[in-house]
């Protein structure tokens, strides 16, 4: 092999590793948005399908992040209680860090003091994924 052929070679691969690091952040939360709550034992972390964000206001899931955590921030104040997920971290098979769901619970609007965007480049699992696999 030549030398030119390795260093193509090299470049190619170089290029696919920083390809498949850089879109897999971009790629893992596709289906689901993540949020912090904060509440008076602690903070959690909650996950809303893209199709839940959309049943909670008419516009569907909003470009800005922010106006979605409004948006559940307000649909938690109207309706008193909200059906989520927790999402909490795993270790994956080859040492990544997932976030998973772990529980289906009633999140009451006494204990949602704030609700605010959780930003993660970790791969998230949709939660009709991971029900799937139990």
């Amino acid at each position: 092999m030549s030398k030119l052929s390795k260093h193509v070679l090299l470049g190619v691969g170089l290029a696919a590793l920083l390809f498949e690091t850089a879109a897999r952040p971009a790629l893992s939360v596709d289906k689901v948005s993540l949020f912090k709550v904060t509440t008076p034992r602690g903070d959690i972390v909650i996950g809303l399908s893209h199709e839940d964000l959309r049943k909670l206001d008419a516009d569907g899931p909003r470009k800005s992040k922010v106006q979605n955590a409004a948006t559940v921030a307000k649909a938690i104040a109207d309706q008193g209680e909200l059906k989520v997920w927790q999402y909490s971290e795993r270790k994956a098979g080859d040492d990544d860090i997932i976030y998973v769901p772990v529980k289906y619970f009633g999140l009451l609007w006494r204990d949602a003091v704030r609700v605010e965007n959780f930003p993660t480049r970790q791969k998230v699992v949709a939660i009709d994924e991971y029900t799937m696999r139990q």
